[in-house]
């Protein structure tokens, strides 16, 4: 380390009074870290202001103010900063730091200012003195005095007595409940005037002979058909005609249960038989695609009317000599007396299923296309469209006044329409499958229905007296 450079002294320097030896200082002397200075002590917090008073009530005069609180102390002054080293005599150090210069005191904080007063709340407003009641209303003038009572009109009749008030309509309801098959019922009909009802098991090949106000079985025919699919009564209930898988047609004497004739000649099953209104002849509807009119007496075939398809239900019209007859979605009009085809009617898109005719020149049928349609045979024109089953439609047939219309179908219900308007009367419900027949008997008063079920149902359908007349039936 090289020795630190000195200045010669000047002459004029010996004049000066000697000083104390000190070690020689650096030319170049180390960095020291300025002195720090002291902090002054903090500041005492003033003290906490005295909690402001409650408003005083209004009645008592405000408390004297407070009094101020005393003045903060002036801070102490700062200590004197420190001297610089002197250096040794006679030399100068070229890097000297300079002088701190101290940092000013920090100003006096002012005082609070007193707390002024609170104002006195102003005094509530005082309430207005009360009005003095209302004078007391003057009385009412009195009621001027009753007019004299009018004269007497003279005396007139007695007004008729008031007339007995109208019975309400009866109720639709299930009469009875006929058991005794063991398979669907395929079959009913009424036998004319008489209280008679016939039924046709399917698989079970029985035919039975009801009373339908007793529930009595008066007869059980074994028809011996293997499988019977239709029946019918003439008018006066003295015979019945069976048909079935055999391909014949049997005659039946109902009092006494007797096989009167076997008519045979179709070459295919046998799916419909209807009697001639007058009792004297039967047509029977086959597969075979013929239908064929049978002379009771003789028991031979008197004509043979031809279809293109299996006929699947025919009738006669009661007051014309009409027969109506159905193939796949057609149906045939014929003059049964010249066995001649006379129209076809034509609108259903499915096979018809049942045929029924009304006094009144309209047939009723129902098909699967889950329609029954109502006729006009003399123009051969659609009357109604019904429309309301779920379903097929299985079985359709009219009151002996034509007023009425019931059909029957897959979905289990009977529905009873309205033929002056075209539009559904009420729903009979009762059965647990499909409803397959219906029936009405001579009065219109009970309805047969067979199902699947393997029950017949006789409904109590007397209706009140209609304010519309019945149908003109033709001369």
């Amino acid at each position: 380390m090289s020795p630190p450079l000195l200045i010669p002294a000047r002459p004029w320097l010996h004049c000066l009074p000697p000083r104390p030896l000190t070690p020689p200082a650096l030319a170049f002397p180390l960095p020291q870290p300025p002195p720090q200075p002291s902090l002054p002590p903090p500041a005492m917090p003033p003290p906490p202001m005295p909690p402001r008073p409650p408003p005083p009530p209004l009645p008592l005069l405000p408390p004297p103010a407070p009094s101020p609180p005393p003045p903060l102390p002036p801070p102490p002054d700062r200590p004197p900063p420190l001297s610089p080293p002197s250096s040794a005599p006679g030399t100068t150090l070229i890097h000297s730091p300079p002088p701190l210069s101290p940092s000013p005191p920090p100003p006096p904080q002012p005082s609070p200012p007193p707390p002024s007063p609170l104002p006195r709340p102003p005094p509530p407003p005082r309430s207005p003195p009360s009005a003095p009641p209302p004078p007391p209303s003057p009385p009412l003038s009195p009621s001027p005095p009753p007019l004299p009572p009018p004269p007497s009109p003279s005396p007139s009749p007695s007004p008729p007595p008031p007339s007995p008030p109208k019975s309400p309509p009866r109720p639709l309801y299930d009469v009875r409940t006929v058991t005794g098959h063991t398979d669907s019922v395929i079959s009913v009909a009424f036998g004319g005037h008489a209280s008679l009802l016939a039924s046709a098991g399917n698989f079970d090949d029985t035919v039975m002979l009801w009373d339908p106000k007793t529930e009595e079985v008066q007869r059980r025919l074994k028809a011996n058909h293997m499988m019977t699919l239709s029946v019918a009564l003439s008018a006066d209930g003295l015979t019945l005609a069976s048909a079935g898988f055999d391909k014949a047609v049997k005659l039946w004497d109902t009092g006494d249960g007797k096989l009167l004739k076997t008519l045979k000649g179709h070459q295919d099953v046998v799916k419909a038989v209807a009697f001639r209104p007058d009792g004297l002849m039967v047509a029977s509807g086959s597969y075979d695609a013929t239908v064929r009119l049978w002379d009771i007496e003789s028991g031979l075939a008197a004509a043979t009317l031809r279809h293109l398809y299996p006929v699947k239900a025919l009738a006669f019209d009661p007051h014309s000599h009409h027969l109506a007859s159905a193939d796949d979605a057609n149906i045939k009009l014929w003059d049964y007396t010249t066995g001649s085809r006379e129209r076809i009617l034509r609108g259903h898109t499915f096979p018809v299923t049942s045929l029924a005719f009304a006094p009144n020149d309209r047939l009723a049928s129902a098909s699967e296309d889950q329609t029954v349609r109502v006729w006009n045979t003399q123009i051969g024109s659609e009357v109604f469209k019904l429309t309301g089953h779920l379903g097929l439609v299985w079985a359709v047939a009219f009151t002996p006044d034509g007023g009425r219309l019931a059909s029957g179908g897959y979905d289990n219900t009977i529905k009873i329409w309205d033929m002056h308007h075209g539009t559904l009367m009420r729903t009979l419900e009762g059965h647990t499958r499909e409803v397959l027949c219906l029936a009405f008997n001579y009065d219109a008063h009970l309805l047969a229905s067979g199902s699947r079920d393997h029950t017949v149902r006789v409904w109590d359908v007397a209706p009140p007296a209609s304010p519309h007349p019945p149908p003109p039936s033709r001369p």
